[in-house]
C-alpha cells in the first residue's frame, strides 16, 4: 500500500529562520508525517500495530488535491521510498 505522500507547494516557510531550527537554511517547521505502521511509543502498548485504512489515505489525498497551491502529488510505498526509490510514485494512494 502506498502510505507516503510527497507534493510541491509554495505555501511553506522557506525564508524565515526560527530559534528552534537545527541547521541554518533548513526549514522544517511545516513538515509532518503519519506513522502508518505502528512504530514508536504506541506500539509498545500494542496500540499502534494497525495499518492505516485506505479511506484515511483517500481523505488525505482529497484534502491535498483540493488545496490551491499544492501540486505534483505522488504516493509512494514507504519501504521503497526510504531506500531512495522515489520514481515509482503514483498519483493516488490506491
Amino acid at each position: 500500500m502506498r502510505t507516503m505522500v510527497t507534493f510541491q507547494s509554495d505555501m511553506f516557510n522557506k525564508t524565515e529562520e526560527r530559534d528552534y531550527f537545527v541547521n541554518p537554511d533548513c526549514f522544517g517547521d511545516d513538515v509532518c508525517f503519519v506513522d502508518c505502521h505502528g512504530s514508536g511509543f504506541l506500539s509498545a502498548f500494542g496500540i499502534g500495530k494497525k495499518e492505516i485504512a485506505i479511506e484515511a489515505l483517500q481523505q488525505i489525498h482529497q484534502a491535498l488535491s483540493s488545496t490551491q497551491g499544492i501540486s505534483a502529488i505522488r504516493w509512494h510505498e514507504a519501504k521503497k521510498f526510504n531506500k531512495g526509490i522515489e520514481d515509482l510514485g503514483m498519483p493516488t494512494p490506491d
